[in-house]
């Protein structure tokens, strides 16, 4: 067959709230509230990046005003890359020290790679489509993309991007005896953590005129004729999380100092494939005005969706 181009497909998302949360944040009734406001249900049976990922989505929907519960508009996407093997050596290590006891059923829940995102949907209320990715180290940021599909689809109002990372010395081994390694986490890579966004439309954020909004390009090849690297190269620290949170971490950075945008780039280990992101601020002209959304100076993608 004859060759065929390749198509970079782009897309252009504004977040309007972005939260990280860490170990610190499990302080003593951290929990409280929501079980206070849905007694029904409790979150005291989740792992702990699972009760990372509660705060982080509370924190996020809070700061969105969408608390609680979420409208029917409302998505929820989880990056899951290699979280639900953490559970999996909990369960398996369970089973070996009981010698054959019964082992934990609420454990041997969490082992599946949904079961985070489907306890969070559930506590939520989440009414609106839920998708999760589970695609090993790329597994935020195709989440991502499936976010930013299901707005420019129209699928959604807003959608919530949550990853979350375990600390775990069995996954560890798992994957340097399948030939990967760890890259020597820093204090900025430090594990377990949790990140959520909530994306909207450009346009469609809810501020002012004239506030700062924060816009997120993400800019992806439709086909790839990259090859599979002959060696792999070592791993984040926060496996398939480490997309989401650079990003919310970016985010948060412009919306305190503002400044030049911030380049970020998430690589597929396995395939080769690569996402290109990029956060900046833009600053939205009222209603009306006749004139539209520009990038920040000296920006280097054009604005909104291109295909070419």
């Amino acid at each position: 067959r004859p060759a065929r181009p390749l198509r970079t497909v782009r897309d252009e998302v504004a977040v309007v709230a972005a939260a990280v949360t860490t170990r610190a944040d499990l302080l003593p009734g951290a929990l409280v509230e929501f079980e206070q406001l849905n007694p029904a249900l409790s979150l005291r049976h989740l792992p702990e990046e699972g009760q990372l990922a509660f705060l982080a989505v509370k924190k996020a929907l809070r700061e969105a005003g969408e608390l609680p519960p979420p409208g029917d508009d409302v998505a929820l996407v989880s990056g899951v890359g290699l979280e639900s093997l953490a559970a999996c050596a909990r369960f398996a290590r369970s089973v070996d020290e009981q010698a054959g006891a019964a082992a934990s059923p609420a454990l041997f829940a969490y082992t599946a790679a949904n079961a985070v995102a489907g306890a969070l949907a559930a506590s939520f209320g989440f009414r609106g489509p839920s998708v999760t990715a589970a695609s090993g180290a790329f597994a935020s940021a195709q989440a991502l993309i499936d976010a930013a599909l299901l707005l420019a689809e129209g699928q959604a109002r807003r959608v919530v991007v949550l990853a979350f990372a375990p600390e775990s010395e069995e996954v560890e081994r798992c994957l340097r005896a399948a030939g990967f390694a760890l890259a020597a986490p820093t204090a900025a890579a430090a594990v377990p953590v949790a990140a959520a966004l909530v994306l909207a439309r450009i346009g469609d954020a809810g501020s002012d005129a004239g506030a700062r909004t924060i816009a997120l390009d993400l800019r992806r090849r439709k086909r790839s004729s990259v090859t599979v690297p002959t060696d792999p190269p070592p791993l984040d620290s926060r496996l398939g999380a480490q997309t989401l949170v650079e990003v919310a971490h970016a985010v948060r950075k412009l919306r305190a100092d503002g400044g030049a945008a911030i380049p970020l780039r998430a690589l597929d280990p396995c395939t080769g494939g690569a996402l290109w992101l990029r956060v900046h601020v833009e600053r939205l002209e009222p209603v009306g005005s006749g004139v539209t959304p520009a990038l920040a100076p000296g920006a280097p993608f054009a604005s909104g969706r291109e295909r070419g």
